[in-house]
């Protein structure tokens, strides 16, 4: 059975995009994308009607779709976007000569790894201290070197993980929506076939089981945008953009995959259509 690392979608050959900060910004919503933050990839497997629409919980229960040793792709998304957060609110603050300080021990700094949102803003809230009080000073330093070492490891990770799994999660959203419609067990057999040359946005694009071609029209909202932004960030280069670009491009592409997972497939006259809309999706699955 094929698990994450044999998933296959080819490259694209058009014109690349010039400035990667016009990726997050050049796709128009063709039928609509529901906005799904508040839910995480984890909330979302585990409802009984999304489970209904994929294969996706099926392969990992069985151990496949793995990310890396530690995470499945699923995880890893929703690790993506949590770091992508945790960069975000400690932007702002003033980490200059903390890297000087006598550093915390190494497993005090593993531990801010799995802090929640209101451990960080504590911290955060530590460091503003301006006072001359020593022990509400030794607790700013020590804030200020666990939100150091967390803003650095999170910034990391995500510029070195982030456009492998937007790709996976996305791709892994299409076919394990295709693979249930059409009753596998895998992805086997399943592939996105290359988009070719041209000027603008095409008027649809197609999946193959079996290598039968199955047309996803451009109406189709949640599976047509994914398709076409695994496409759109594939062709993309996000080193040169900023990171408010490149954060807003992995937030669409995890967005995308979402809605995919959340909209499933139905096949007909020969067209891959969504099973649930996006008004079902946003009533049902979005809290």
């Amino acid at each position: 059975m094929n698990g994450i690392k044999n998933l296959h979608v080819f490259k694209e050959k058009i014109v690349p995009i010039a400035l990667a900060a016009t990726l997050s910004l050049s796709l128009s919503a063709c039928g609509g994308k529901v906005e799904m933050q508040s839910v995480d990839m984890g909330d979302l497997m585990a409802i009984e009607e999304v489970q209904g629409a994929t294969i996706i919980d099926d392969m990992i229960a069985r151990g496949e779709l793995q990310y890396d040793e530690d995470l499945n792709i699923i995880q890893a998304a929703d690790q993506l976007d949590r770091y992508m957060r945790i960069v975000e609110m400690t932007d702002g603050i003033d980490f200059t000569g903390v890297d000087s300080l006598e550093p915390l021990s190494d497993e005090a700094y593993q531990q801010t790894l799995n802090m929640s949102k209101e451990e960080i803003e504590a911290l955060i809230e530590l460091s503003k201290y301006k006072g001359d009080d020593v022990v509400a000073l030794e607790a700013k330093l020590t804030a200020l070197k666990k939100l150091n070492y967390l803003h650095n490891y999170c910034r990391d990770w995500v510029y070195s993980n982030g456009d492998n799994i937007c790709t996976r999660i996305m791709i892994v959203a299409v076919k394990g929506s295709v693979a249930d419609e059409f009753d596998r067990t895998d992805f086997a057999g399943i592939t996105i076939p290359e988009r070719h040359n041209f000027g603008g946005e095409p008027d649809s694009y197609s999946v193959k089981v079996d290598g039968e071609v199955y047309i996803v029209p451009t109406g189709e909202g949640e599976i047509w945008n994914t398709i076409n932004y695994i496409y759109e960030l594939q062709s993309a280069d996000l080193s040169d953009g900023d990171q408010e670009n490149r954060f807003a491009t992995y937030d669409k592409a995890i967005n995308y995959a979402k809605t995919t997972i959340a909209a499933g497939s139905n096949v007909k006259n020969n067209k891959l259509v969504a099973q649930y809309d996006a008004d079902y999706i946003e009533g049902n699955f979005v809290r």
